[in-house]
């Protein structure tokens, strides 16, 4: 038997039809739809970037395509979070430079002369992440490297800045932060490294025995305390990660070339040697020595990464190196406290995951 639907319901259903979401209502669900994960930080690896998750495409899709006011809607919320990976992303990424609050910029983005001040048109933008890979380049005709401004501005309003694979000086960052974001609270100074590029690029195949610039105790305290005087005017700043190993310079060919055949390192490592034993020469002499190149040392230092490496891998690494880079850090950190208001300060840790955690003390 079928219904019969009486003239009171019939106008019940027609003016269901017609029914419309409050603009109030709209903006919830849009905001539970396009709600960001935020960025967790984990001790054990070295983040790729500091922004905000955003949602599958897929799962927004639906709202975004249902009406022209429904993607004006979606549009604003989506784009609060972009990835630019060419210099060309950034004509779309200004479009919307009042929507955008965090930015993963990629290598490469900021490869045209407008690109390095590009940053500075997005007043409302409170987190990068920067690929500063490319601030190093090799003039073709003579070979030589030189330092490479890839950002030339930042707006006010960041508070959060992610630089990682860089070659170049920390300071250089810290200056045009002083300069253009004196309110930021949270830093990273992420380095380009024998840990995590491998094969290794241009610059460290041309300057392999320059990796005490991001690996060494020599000196650690003396770079420090130029460190807090460049960071003491940022008064806002709570928290600094830096991309820098405090730990002795020869630990690489000591743990590779000998921890790793149960062998005590001598305190002196001559890199030919290290080099020859790596290879299975037994007993190296003036002849085996002599067959060794620099690019041989490249590979040694860039091989691929020690994933089960951590604190119990290398009783020799721990016996010989824990301690100290304990020691290192405490005064260190006590020299960045003493100067400024940081309240977590993390460096590289070696007895990590692969080389690529953090040791965090707050």
């Amino acid at each position: 038997m079928g219904h019969i639907i009486s003239h009171s319901n019939q106008d019940s259903l027609a003016m269901a039809k017609h029914v419309t979401l409050g603009a109030d209502i709209i903006e919830i669900v849009a905001d539970y739809l396009f709600e960001l994960q935020p960025f967790v930080f984990q001790s054990n690896k070295e983040p790729a970037n500091i922004c905000c998750q955003k949602p599958m495409w897929s799962d927004v899709l639906g709202f975004m395509s249902a009406s022209p006011s429904l993607h004006s809607v979606g549009m604003a919320r989506w784009v609060s979070v972009l990835n630019i990976r060419t210099s060309t992303d950034w004509d779309t990424a200004l479009r919307y430079r009042n929507s955008v609050r965090e930015l993963n910029c990629l290598d490469g983005c900021f490869d045209t002369t407008e690109s390095k001040s590009v940053l500075g048109h997005f007043h409302r933008l409170y987190t990068i992440s920067i690929d500063a890979h490319g601030d190093v380049q090799q003039n073709p005709n003579t070979g030589h490297f030189v330092y490479h401004t890839i950002i030339a501005r930042l707006p006010s309003t960041v508070l959060r800045l992610h630089v990682k694979h860089a070659h170049g000086p920390d300071m250089k960052i810290i200056e045009l932060v002083k300069r253009y974001a004196p309110s930021m609270r949270e830093l990273w100074l992420g380095r380009c490294t024998m840990f995590n590029r491998s094969p290794a690029c241009k610059f460290w195949s041309a300057f392999p025995f320059d990796h005490d610039s991001y690996i060494a105790l020599e000196g650690a305290e003396d770079y420090v305390q130029s460190l807090a005087q460049e960071l003491s005017p940022l008064k806002q700043l709570a928290s600094l990660h830096m991309g820098i190993y405090l730990a002795p310079s020869n630990i690489v060919l000591a743990h590779r070339a000998f921890h790793s055949r149960q062998l005590v390192a001598p305190h002196q490592i001559n890199w030919e040697h290290a080099v020859a034993i790596c290879q299975g020469i037994q007993g190296p002499h003036d002849g085996a020595i002599a067959s060794i190149d620099i690019p041989q040392l490249v590979s040694l230092l860039h091989t691929p990464l020690e994933r089960s490496f951590s604190l119990d891998s290398c009783s020799f690494c721990r016996d010989l190196f824990l301690q100290d880079r304990i020691y290192a850090e405490r005064q260190v950190n006590g020299i960045l406290r003493g100067l400024t208001g940081l309240k977590s300060i993390s460096w590289m840790n070696w007895f990590s995951y692969s080389h690529l955690g953090l040791s965090q003390e707050e």
